[in-house]
């Protein structure tokens, strides 16, 4: 593998890293032009997060074979940045062995806190 496909690939890695992280793709831009003297345009922001996209889709709808003792399922609200800031619960299903190792299972998006009449 030569040397440009290797640092391409390290920053595909950060890049994608920036966009799981919530880095906006302005800001991520910036970052970029201060590490590495050049910007990474919205488009090229767009291949990588759909890589990344691509990646946590397969992991979320692969097969679970394991066995557990229990089953967690447990929610946390973040506030979320959209066109307006909101507050969105992320619901996460962890799994735990009869010897006690656990395991992250899976997790969705949920819905929006009610507002307050």
């Amino acid at each position: 593998m030569g040397r440009c496909h290797r640092q391409d690939e390290r920053i595909n890695r950060i890049v994608s890293e920036m966009f799981l992280q919530g880095v906006s793709t302005r800001k991520a831009g910036k970052i970029s032009h201060l590490l590495w003297s050049s910007d990474v345009s919205p488009a090229e922001m767009g291949r990588m997060s759909i890589n990344v996209k691509s990646a946590l889709s397969r992991w979320l709808d692969r097969p679970i074979a394991k066995r557990f003792a229990y089953l967690l399922i447990d929610g946390v609200n973040f506030e979320v940045c959209r066109k307006r800031v909101s507050r969105e619960a992320a619901l996460c299903a962890a799994g735990i062995m009869e010897r006690g190792k656990r395991e992250h299972l899976g997790f969705i998006q949920g819905h929006r806190e009610r507002q307050k009449t």
